[in-house]
């Protein structure tokens, strides 16, 4: 049997080299037991070394370890609902009027999203002759903290491709 400070370990690290992990991918890629997994993220999560964060289905897990603004970014990057925005905003400002001009519903989700990362640190919001304006708020320091943590996105996305031909 595996000493339980070995596997607790083991899962700490993964959750620290792939901020917002949900518990599918910790378990598969740790090899943990399903219960032995629930058992180590309940007694992380009890010490305070660890958070888990409801995302609709998922539960993301996040090192304490690391920044607030990191763990939001990574949240945020693998949410399905907030990672098309990530992705927008990553590539420049966002101007209010172009998001889905045809298509109110998904306007008004692309909205409230951007009004969370907002509250998060995340963004900023500005006004630019008339119309609003969505802006990263700490770009380079943005960039170094998805640059630290690419592989965390790579390795997954590899190892799903690779898993088709197996």
């Amino acid at each position: 049997m595996p000493d339980p400070d070995s596997v607790r370990e083991k899962v700490l690290s993964f959750i620290e080299n792939n901020p917002g992990v949900h518990f599918r991918e910790i378990q598969r890629q740790t090899g943990t037991a399903v219960g032995q997994l629930e058992y180590h993220l309940y007694t992380l999560e009890k010490e305070g070394i660890i958070k888990g964060r409801k995302d609709g289905k998922f539960v993301r897990f996040f090192s304490l370890s690391g920044s607030a603004l990191q763990n939001n970014i990574f949240f945020y990057l693998r949410s399905n609902r907030g990672k098309e925005i990530m992705f927008q905003i990553l590539r420049g400002d966002i101007i209010e009027d172009t998001l889905y001009p045809k298509n109110e519903r998904k306007r008004k989700e692309a909205l409230a999203i951007l009004t969370e990362l907002e509250s998060a640190g995340i963004i900023s919001r500005s006004s630019d002759s008339g119309k609003i304006v969505y802006s990263l708020r700490q770009r380079e320091n943005i960039i170094g903290i998805l640059l630290k943590f690419r592989e965390s996105f790579v390795d997954y996305a590899a190892n799903n491709l690779i898993n088709l031909f197996k």
